[in-house]
């Protein structure tokens, strides 16, 4: 990673060096994008989801709310995805950042796969950032399936060596698209922080990322797919066909055999002792949260705006979003850099009396150094005005946290979630750095629903008290990281837990370098 950003810091002057010449401005224009109409929006009412389950909002207040259900346990919330794909019987949008190639995304992918074969008409956006070495076989898939289609947001066009585009298009390609949504025949969407991965969903067992998924219906679920269709149609995505050529018949057969292999492996695995969301809804075993919900989002366009003058919609809609508060404030951030203004914007918070408490990574739960070395200068003025800061322990196996919204196992926060005086809600990808507020493309759900505010704020505040240090400064301004212990104890730090002395050297250098802006 360091030498990531010690290479990115020289490919940013080279860029600029690149721009004088004329390149820079003359690639951009041969790729400028050509916008499509957005077309009407329809509901599947045949689908067996709206005859089965769409009665469910019947309960509303009113025809402005929408109704929704938190995912959880991870695995349950990859099982979900898979259950609406089988229901399907109109159209799927997903829309990612990042669908890997491992069992999740191989279980996700095959879920769409045997939807596509009854039909289904699906639209797969995903970003170039985890599309590599893998063009050739998502294009035969969709030569198999006409009524699939992948289209891929802001893509190199150099598919085999990047560095050279890289080299000369750095503002353009450093920037993708964060957004994370699902929605389902115009019904059911689901959106969150988790993209598809061993690591969300708690299949790879040395690393489980703890975040947030919201399963709704209702009104919402149309301005979900409005967001997707407005980088659908962007002139921003390139169809999968333009980024290579059809895999032969023998890889493609190999890897349609690993896709229903693992498919058939891990369904089973993931059903066991699980009960979907919505016949459990509609049982009345658990019960639906109401609200009136807005969706946010940047627009597309964002990514071919100037870094230090970026159209950043989401990053105003959340500084407001916190400024509301009056009583409290509860925010969970995977990656948390506040910035010289974001510390203002908690400091006259503070000033005003509003209880602030932030939930983080620590050093040993960080999964990028580089974040970890920023956000630590900023510990201390945060810690000065009254902010209490919290840094999740890398996992406890022996810890009863398996029925935990965070999940179970949880070795890294990847969380983006806040929460104000306990009845208004923000849930989605935007997490508080610079590459959220600058150069990712972000999505959220802003909505005010008190009993869940409640229960989520006061089971995080069960969770740090067990699974998180405490930071404090001590008498002479010191850090302090006070670990929880199984008997009700702490124990203090009095350096970064789990850090050597060579790993504080490298930490103190990535700070001093000026890289905040690229995090």
């Amino acid at each position: 990673m360091l030498t990531f950003i010690i290479n990115a810091s020289l490919v940013l002057v080279l860029s600029s060096l690149a721009s004088l010449l004329g390149l820079r401005v003359w690639i951009n224009r041969i790729f400028r994008p050509n916008p499509e109409d957005l077309p009407a929006l329809e509901v599947s009412q045949e689908s067996p989801l709206y005859k089965n389950f769409y009665g469910l909002l019947d309960q509303a207040p009113s025809t402005q709310h929408s109704m929704f259900y938190p995912l959880s346990p991870l695995q349950d919330a990859l099982l979900e995805r898979v259950k609406l794909a089988d229901q399907a019987v109109g159209t799927i949008e997903a829309q990612y950042y990042m669908l890997n190639d491992d069992e999740a995304g191989l279980i996700f992918l095959q879920a769409l796969t045997d939807a596509a074969q009854r039909g289904v008409k699906i639209r797969l956006l995903i970003d170039d950032i985890d599309v590599v070495q893998r063009e050739d076989v998502l294009i035969r898939l969709v030569d198999e399936y006409p009524n699939f289609q992948i289209r891929v947001f802001n893509p190199a066009w150099l598919r085999l060596i990047r560095k050279p585009e890289f080299l000369v298009r750095f503002p353009r390609l450093s920037r993708r698209m964060h957004n994370k949504s699902y929605t389902v025949d115009g019904i059911f969407s689901i959106i969150g922080g988790r993209n598809i991965g061993n690591e969300y969903f708690d299949l790879r067992h040395e690393l489980t990322f703890a975040d947030f998924d919201i399963l709704f219906a209702g009104p919402m679920v149309q301005d979900v797919r409005k967001e997707f269709d407005t980088y659908w149609y962007s002139g921003l995505c390139t169809d999968i066909h333009g980024l290579g050529t059809a895999a032969d018949d023998r890889k493609y057969a190999e890897w349609r055999h690993k896709l229903s292999t693992t498919y058939a492996h891990y369904l089973p695995i993931l059903m066991k002792d699980r009960d979907q969301v919505l016949p459990a809804l509609k049982r009345g075993e658990i019960q639906p949260y109401f609200a009136e919900v807005r969706v946010i989002y940047d627009r597309p366009e964002k990514i071919l705006t100037s870094v230090f003058k970026p159209d950043s919609r989401m990053l105003k809609e959340v500084e407001g979003l916190i400024s509301s508060a009056q009583q409290e404030l509860l925010i969970c951030a995977a990656y948390f850099i506040p910035s010289k203004h974001g510390v203002k914007v908690l400091k006259a918070l503070r000033e005003r009396g509003v209880k602030i408490t932030v939930l983080t990574n620590s050093f040993e739960s960080n999964d990028v150094l580089p974040v970890h070395a920023s956000y630590s200068s900023y510990r201390k003025p945060l810690l000065k005005m009254g902010v209490r800061l919290y840094e999740l322990k890398s996992h406890d196996p022996h810890a009863d946290n398996e029925h935990s919204l965070l999940g179970s196992s949880c070795t890294s926060l990847h969380a983006k979630a806040f929460f104000i005086d306990r009845h208004k809600n923000f849930i989605g990808s935007f997490n508080m750095d610079p590459r959220s507020a600058i150069h990712n493309t972000e999505m959220g759900a802003v909505f005010e629903q008190p009993a869940y505010a409640e229960m989520l704020t006061q089971e995080i505040y069960d969770f740090v008290d067990s699974q998180a240090y405490r930071l404090q400064l001590n008498t002479k301004g010191r850090l302090e990281w006070h670990e929880p212990l199984k008997d009700g104890n702490y124990r203090t730090h009095h350096t970064e837990p789990n850090m050597t002395a060579r790993e504080r050297m490298l930490l103190r250098f990535i700070a001093w370098l000026p890289v905040e802006w690229l995090l």
